[in-house]
């Protein structure tokens, strides 16, 4: 079969002589006058791009497998990309931002990005089938036509599992073979002959669910293009002689660039026991870093970070690989601008404000008991890592947990007994009574025995004890008192 060559289309472009308006979605411009077609020979005038547009709707399968029952996900155009129609009416347009045309190559760039999303994870915004084409270049050269593209996917492992976000540059995504384009004055079109050929490269965009080669769909370009005559020379002026140059004060020295900041984080807590739940106040500064997130709802804008709760695997980190498995949260808040709160589901969700100078306030629901359903091993702490699928290794941090076992009650003592119980007598009379009544009787006999009375009575009872005559006897008289 002959190839088609794209030469002879470039020739019938430079020979245009009028101007007509491309489709609607293309803007018109204005045509060269006849006096300016006059100045120059066809030969002579320059072509170049005033507008241009592609459509490519990647694949009519993958399209249906993301929006339809399955995938219940979606496909979205950014910037200068708009995505119309559902399912296999769906179609894609692309706005070239930048158009360049040199002799048979074309290449245009567009500015935006289509975003596939698809299997949302039932407990995260994350979706397990994500990819996002942006900074697209399509260039035509000659009968061949290839899209470049940077790719951010996450990997297909399964539809339970959201795998981290994976970026490349400058992939080749489909090629194609163009036939000749079609010429109707200053607007031409150019299609492919059929369908596309997915590259090697360009399997890791489309979760690899497809082998190299097959197909993908047509292409089809539209452009307006505008002619002008080259500028005429102009003559040469003389030299002018040169001005002496000014001697020019001494430079002053600049202002020494300030370090960054560097993320620090700090917390306060009552005694952490192993048992009931504890409300831990984090604060963190330093986070000025403009990190950008991977996937909605703050694709393309600052990430934030989240500062989680939990028992966490020895090798976590999002930068050195670890999946989501190593990091069962019990407790987690996310802080973004505040700009951005409502985009993450607002304080009742867990967002927290990340101000302009990089600082933040949270406060974590902290218990033992949580983490340990979530996790048999790990290490209890607190940890900050960027959010909205962002990798950042300086924020990336861990506050480690200790738990301690409840202090226990000490035992009461028992009560001392009080007072014995007081007893009575057949007659009624209480212990209190007979003491009392024992006291009142003293009383009486000291009265009536006087002091002489008591004094002999002493003497009688020390003469009932053992050596009591021998004490007496050695015993100075006492006046009053018979010896």
């Amino acid at each position: 079969m002959r190839t088609p060559q794209i030469r002879p289309f470039t020739r019938a472009l430079v020979a245009v002589a009028t101007a007509t308006a491309l489709a609607t979605s293309l803007a018109a411009t204005p045509a060269a006058t006849a006096a300016e077609a006059a100045t120059c020979s066809a030969e002579q005038q320059i072509s170049s791009v005033q507008a241009a547009n592609f459509v490519w709707n990647i694949r009519e399968s993958y399209v249906n497998y993301i929006t339809g029952p399955i995938a219940r996900g979606s496909l979205t155009g950014e910037g200068d990309i708009t995505v119309t129609g559902e399912r296999k009416d769906t179609k894609i347009e692309y706005r070239a931002t930048k158009a360049e045309l040199d002799g048979s190559k074309l290449q245009l760039t567009v500015d935006g990005a289509i975003h596939a999303l698809g299997h949302k994870q039932a407990d995260s915004e994350d979706w397990i089938l994500d990819t996002k084409l942006s900074n697209l270049r399509l260039t035509i050269d000659g009968a061949n036509a290839a899209l470049v593209a940077d790719v951010a996917s996450r990997p297909m492992e399964d539809t339970h599992t959201a795998s981290p976000v994976e970026q490349r540059k400058a992939v080749t995504l489909v090629t194609w073979t163009m036939d000749r384009p079609t010429i109707d004055g200053e607007q031409f079109t150019i299609n492919s002959t059929g369908a596309g050929a997915l590259t090697e490269e360009g399997r890791f965009a489309f979760g690899n669910f497809y082998k190299a080669g097959d197909e993908m769909a047509p292409l089809a370009v539209a452009a307006v293009l505008h002619k002008t005559c080259p500028a005429p020379e102009q003559p040469e002026q003389p030299d002018t002689p040169e001005t002496p140059e000014q001697p020019t004060n001494p430079s002053q020295p600049s202002n020494p660039e300030q370090p960054a900041a560097t993320p620090q984080l700090a917390y306060s807590a009552p005694q952490l026991t192993a048992d009931g739940t504890h409300v831990v106040t984090v604060t963190g500064t330093g986070f000025t870093k403009e990190v950008l997130a991977s996937r909605p709802p703050l694709a393309g804008k600052n990430a934030g970070l989240y500062i989680a709760f939990g028992r966490f695997a020895d090798e976590w980190k999002p930068s050195a690989g670890a999946g989501r498995d190593a990091r069962p949260t019990a407790d987690v808040k996310w802080a973004v601008h505040q700009e951005d709160m409502q985009l993450v589901g607002g304080a009742a969700r867990g967002a927290v404000e990340l101000t302009p100078a990089g600082t933040f306030t949270a406060q974590l629901q902290v218990s033992k008991e949580a983490a340990d359903k979530l996790a048999d091993s790990g290490n209890y702490g607190i940890y900050t890592y960027a959010g909205g699928g962002a990798v950042e290794p300086s924020w990336e941090m861990a506050i480690p947990l200790q738990f301690v076992d409840a202090t226990p009650e000490t035992p009461a003592q028992p009560e001392q007994p009080q007072n014995q119980p007081e007893t009575s007598d057949n007659s009624g009379n209480t212990s209190a009574d007979k003491q009392e009544s024992s006291s009142n009787g003293y009383a009486a006999i000291l009265g009536v025995l006087g002091l002489a009375g008591v004094g002999a009575l002493l003497v009688w009872i020390i003469s009932q004890t053992p050596f009591a005559a021998q004490i007496l006897n050695n015993l100075p008289p006492l006046p009053g008192l018979p010896r």
